[in-house]
């Protein structure tokens, strides 16, 4: 039978509008609606709802959607086709959605009008409230928010673990701009099975977790002298990429040695730290990993660095592996970019702190002497109780323009931005607008900044050429076109060449920076891991990565998909920090480019950050937010 629903949609699928996983997901339902109803009129008809209702949630995930809102959607664009789009299609190309035009036929979804997360829905799509879902990021949203609500506080001796904070972070003033939230951070991760730290750069986040470690490993052997534990805690570092888990243990390593603890105490620090697919156990060919709810993790404390790339199933799957007295402490700055996959999950943890449960702000105080905010929710808050937020930048202060302009973009505050963009009196940002010689000038720099690293490959001196190339990074938004990462790779690479700097005949050429794109468990290598091409002992081309110890290397022709990494995209460069970071913005606005994508690539510049932009593209970007549909912040009220 005919469908007038799939025929635009295939039409859609023609112009490059969805996808085909969204046509090709729109036809399976509409074959299996057939199967199930008389082929008569009705049946059709219920057909045609459940295959475009398909498409839409299926084409909205593509997109980083949890879920379509059906009463927020717009009627006369579903799609959220751009204006380009819009002008290919008549209106006789549009297709109609409606909360009420759904929920007249979700009787062959599901039987029941009433849902409960705990009850197993076996229906392709889930309606719940004005949301629709795919029925398995349905269940990861319940998943997740259940985890959060259902932690219990933990029992722990305050007088004991309060002598044991003031010992690790020495009492402050108790004024408001004296308090010390890094001591309020650890304070409630203690308290908390479940906890989330967040912070922009230079708030100390890895200084707080490393002594908030400190902390729980002095509080289990007091516990094992007591006899009501027997060993010290078994701790693991975790993170979305290779970069962002090295980093953290870096970062980690470099914090201890200044703490009060014994060499039995110290032992209990972690001596690498992984990838979460690395973590839970990837499974060749499946999305499911080797450690889950029938098989939880082996760990009493997990951290979890850059939390802010971490999409929903992900969260899911990790939280479902945790084992029943385990502690998970994510870390990350909710402003960031989202996850490149559906959700933005820290986001919704993370909603504006409306204050403590009186009992959780009572203990605080007891453990910390500090006074913070509370409700009137006596026992309880749900997500509130397991928040931390660290306000005070230690590494920008007030004369830092880098600092200042993060804080102005994520502010939404597109005036004080560009007047610390043009202000000489910020040293280390380096703003041009954008131009043909900007644009040039600005790669003859960029190359000439990469020489000293690609000299020390041809020296082979892997460790310090590794190093060397984490000084400086160029980022760019898009992918393609002459401000695409491909154009810009192509550009710097012809200087190097130029140069002599390096001899690009083929590939493969010593100093080429390559950035693994695709996980390889077989190499241990995964997305995101950056090594460069350099001569062996023997004169061989091998790719060096950094490892734990040392180096490692792998033949070109081993490595997993990859792809050349002297310019990265924005989205790429998150887990990383450059000292010395170019930002370059297209010459028109793009949808990718938005408040969090210019936040993300400022900060990610220790000491100095070039700009190159366009006025009205940096004032668009600041002014729009990256919007995704999800439930979960109602979820967890």
């Amino acid at each position: 039978m005919d469908s007038l629903e799939l025929d635009l949609l295939e039409y859609y699928l023609q112009l490059g509008f969805i996808r085909p996983i969204d046509l090709q997901f729109a036809r399976f339902l509409w074959s299996q609606a057939l199967d199930i109803n008389s082929e008569d009129e009705e049946g059709v008809v219920r057909a045609n709802v459940l295959a475009k209702y398909g498409a839409l949630v299926s084409h909205y995930l593509g997109k980083g959607h949890i879920c379509v809102n059906l009463e927020r959607i717009s009627r006369g664009n579903p799609f959220q086709f751009d204006d380009k789009q819009l002008k290919k299609l008549s209106e006789q190309s549009t297709i109609e959605y409606s909360l009420e035009e759904y929920s007249s036929y979700k009787s062959i979804h599901y039987q029941d009008d009433t849902l409960s997360c705990n009850e197993p829905v076996t229906t392709p799509l889930v309606l719940d409230g004005s949301n629709l879902y795919l029925n398995r990021y349905w269940q990861y949203e319940c998943r997740v928010a259940a985890y959060f609500k259902q932690a219990m506080p933990i029992d722990i001796d305050s007088v004991v673990m309060a002598d044991v904070l003031n010992e690790l972070f020495p009492m402050a003033a108790t004024d408001d701009a004296n308090i010390d939230y890094q001591k309020i951070a650890a304070s409630i991760a203690l308290i908390n099975p479940v906890s989330v730290i967040t912070g922009g750069p230079g708030t100390g986040k890895t200084y707080t977790v490393v002594r908030l470690l400190a902390a729980i490993i002095k509080y289990y052997e007091m516990n094992a002298a007591l006899g009501s534990a027997d060993k010290l805690p078994i701790i693991k570092l975790a993170a979305p990429t290779g970069k962002a888990a090295a980093r953290m243990l870096e970062s980690i390593r470099a914090s201890i040695d200044s703490l009060p603890l014994t060499d039995k105490q110290f032992s209990a620090f972690p001596h690498d730290a992984n990838t979460l697919h690395r973590l839970l156990g990837s499974l060749p060919k499946s999305s499911n990993f080797k450690h889950n709810k029938d098989n939880p993790l082996h760990l009493d404390i997990l951290v979890v660095d850059e939390a802010s790339m971490i999409d929903l199933p992900m969260m899911a799957k990790l939280l479902s592996a945790m084992p029943l007295h385990g502690k998970v402490i994510f870390l990350g700055d909710k402003d960031q970019l989202a996850s490149v996959e559906a959700g933005a999950v820290l986001n919704d943890l993370c909603q504006e702190n409306t204050g403590y449960s009186v009992q959780r702000s009572h203990l605080i105080k007891q453990l910390t002497g500090y006074d913070v905010p509370s409700t009137d929710v006596a026992d309880e808050n749900g997500i509130q109780d397991c928040l931390a937020w660290l306000k005070t930048s230690r590494r920008f202060g007030a004369d830092s323009g880098i600092g200042n302009l993060a804080r102005y973009i994520n502010q939404g505050d597109v005036k004080s931005s560009l007047e610390v963009i043009v202000d000489p009196s910020f040293q280390d940002v380096n703003a041009k607008v954008l131009s043909e010689k900007a644009y040039k000038q600005c790669l003859d720099e960029v190359a000439k900044g990469y020489i000293p690293f690609i000299n020390l490959a041809h020296k082979k001196d892997y460790k310090t050429a590794l190093l060397e190339f984490t000084h400086q990074r160029l980022l760019c938004a898009l992918r393609e076109g002459l401000f695409g990462v491909s154009e810009l790779n192509h550009q710097i690479e012809h200087r190097l060449n130029q140069f002599r700097s390096i001899s690009k005949s083929g590939e493969w050429y010593v100093g080429r920076p390559v950035m693994v794109t695709q996980n390889d468990h077989a190499l241990q290598l995964y997305n995101g891991d950056i090594g460069i091409v350099m001569e062996d002992e023997e004169g061989k081309l091998r790719v060096f990565f950094e490892s734990s110890s040392d180096v490692r290397s792998v033949l070109p022709s081993r490595m997993p998909t990859h792809e050349t990494a002297f310019a990265m995209t924005v989205h790429k460069s998150q887990g990383s920090e450059f000292d010395h970071t170019y930002l370059i913005l297209p010459d028109k606005m793009n949808p990718v480019v938005t408040r969090e994508l210019v936040y993300t690539g400022v900060t990610r510049a220790k000491s100095r950050l070039s700009l190159l932009y366009r006025k009205n593209v940096i004032e668009d970007a600041i002014e729009t937010r990256v919007e995704r549909f999800s439930g979960l912040i109602d979820r967890l009220a």
